[in-house]
């Protein structure tokens, strides 16, 4: 099965650290001596693995073929095939606008009759985006259920307001904002590594991938999270009121702003000297 063709990605030593079904089927994660996420992994129905590990995230095609012998192949124990893991990315970009075009309008000819204006919207919304050069996408209240696998790629700002998505479609590679709200992610996908500012509220979000280094702002409150990954340690804004918390893990000694409210925190870490705002009754 798939969890134990995930461990022949582990390094010896790690094999039996490897757990499952923290976050559901398709997240894996490996937990160091104090029971500590080091690196998670996570699979999609496309075929993609992705990998994070203290800040670092990449995504990689995961194959299963039934030819023996190729190099750099791995056999899982119990599995009918060879494991083969592509280091390449998961999906190439478009580099034009008429090949953005063929995404796009393909994605506006799938629509549900209830969701066909919406989409088209958004799609003339994108084309103007691409031909102007705007750095900034907001798709609106559109009844959305998907987005397009491809977004403009040179987008610095994302903002996906009062939708019914589940999912989002991989980042554009230069985004430093992404603000979604009411809608019913439970997942993200990797985040940017450039992303500065991340608001996702009123979400049954359960659980956050790795955070970028450079992260500021994070605001997550109104979701469905248990756990909060490892904070960045330049962030300064930190929203996670309104979750199922029990706890928090160390706060950045940049963090200025804290608001944890309604949650279930019977206690607090270390806070940083320089916080100017705490709310956590």
């Amino acid at each position: 099965n798939r969890f134990e063709l995930l461990r022949t990605l582990a390094y010896a030593g790690w094999e039996e650290s490897i757990h499952s079904g923290q976050h559901g089927e398709n997240y894996f994660c490996i937990l160091d001596e104090d029971s500590q996420e080091i690196l998670s992994v996570t699979l999609d129905d496309a075929g993609n693995y992705t990998v994070n590990c203290q800040g670092y995230s990449e995504t990689h095609r995961l194959t299963l073929d039934t030819a023996q012998g190729e190099e750099g192949t791995g056999h899982a124990e119990g599995a009918s095939g060879t494991f083969r893991t592509s280091f390449l990315p998961a999906t190439t970009a478009p580099q034009t606008p008429a090949e953005y075009d063929a995404v796009w309008s393909a994605w506006r000819r799938a629509a549900p009759a209830e969701e066909s204006r919406g989409r088209a919207a958004v799609v003339q919304k994108m084309r103007a985006c691409l031909n102007n050069g705007n750095a900034v996408l907001n798709v609106g209240e559109s009844g959305l259920t998907t987005l397009p696998d491809c977004l403009p790629a040179h987008i610095t700002t994302l903002v996906i307001p009062d939708n019914n998505l589940t999912s989002l479609p991989a980042l554009p590679p230069e985004l430093r904002t992404l603000e979604v709200s009411g809608n019913q992610l439970t997942s993200l996908p990797v985040l940017p590594p450039g992303l500065l500012e991340l608001s996702i509220f009123s979400n049954p979000l359960t659980h956050l991938p790795a955070l970028p280094s450079g992260l500021c702002k994070l605001w997550i409150f109104g979701n469905q999270l248990t756990s909060l990954p490892v904070l960045p340690p330049g962030l300064q804004e930190l929203s996670v009121s309104d979750n199922q918390l029990a706890s928090l893990p160390a706060l950045p000694s940049e963090l200025c702003k804290l608001w944890a409210y309604n949650n279930q925190l019977t206690s607090l870490p270390m806070l940083p000297s320089g916080l100017q705002e705490l709310s956590v009754s």
